[in-house]
């Protein structure tokens, strides 16, 4: 549903990057591009075209690929790349369930949330994770 103000409709749009795998979300306001940072983010687009980035990026992993993102070094490196985004509200969407051998990449979340300052959000399926990002899209459409 477009945002009304001032004769101006705006929509907001989820941006997924074309690495992501997203069966489990539709929508008309969801669209595929490469993103340099992240793997989801949203632009308020005018009428006109013209788009602007809103402030909320998500970085997506499941235990698995977090566990061996840290043990290779990518997470920092992509933790750095997100704090360097002019985006103030970062996200890192957890999904699966933790298994006792992924267990040490809990402390490594902790660090993520108390120390960089990111939020972090659990989901337990990428089906729970599409609805969290329609969550997100549906509260950045009512601002």
């Amino acid at each position: 549903m477009p945002i009304m103000g001032q004769q101006t409709a705006i929509l907001v749009i989820l941006i997924a990057d074309l690495r992501e795998n997203n069966a489990n979300f539709r929508g008309d306001t969801m669209e595929m591009r490469p993103l340099s940072v992240g793997d989801y983010l949203w632009v308020a687009r005018k009428i006109d075209g013209t788009e602007i980035v809103l402030d909320w990026i998500v970085e997506r992993k499941t235990w698995s690929d977090l566990h061996h993102s840290i043990r290779s070094g990518r997470y920092e490196e992509q933790k750095q790349r997100l704090r360097r985004s002019p985006m103030k509200n970062r996200v890192y969407l957890v999904e699966g369930t933790l298994t006792p051998q992924y267990s040490a990449s809990e402390q490594a979340l902790a660090t993520t949330m108390v120390i960089d300052g990111f939020m972090i959000q659990r989901t337990k399926s990428p089906y729970d994770s599409a609805q969290f990002l329609l969550r997100l899209t549906e509260y950045l459409k009512a601002m």
